[in-house]
């Protein structure tokens, strides 16, 4: 990772809400991801662990990290706060497997 990457890393708990212990959804710990405003940095076992979605997953849950292959390239989504009874925020970063 870059070290202009690194200083605007966050960690990724800061960003995603943490997944309800109810929630069968499988997706790596959050601690195995970085993410800043362009880019999500994690491993390759990270990587295989978060679920391939063509559509968007459902339920849709505050939480959940999914990736999804656009162009070529990977993108971490994840939903964020429910905004109103049938709407979720939906964020992506590209991902980037070192």
């Amino acid at each position: 990772m870059s070290a202009e990457l690194k200083s605007k890393a966050i960690h990724v708990n800061a960003l995603i809400p943490s997944l309800a212990p109810d929630c069968a959804w499988k997706q790596p710990p959050a601690s195995e991801i970085e993410v800043d405003e362009q880019f999500a940095v994690m491993t390759n076992w990270a990587f295989l662990q978060l679920a391939d979605s063509i559509v968007l997953p459902t339920p849709k849950r505050p939480g959940m990290m999914f990736k999804k292959k656009f162009r070529g390239v990977w993108w971490l989504g994840w939903y964020g706060q429910l905004l109103e009874k049938n709407y979720i925020e939906i964020h992506w970063r590209e991902i980037s497997v070192i």
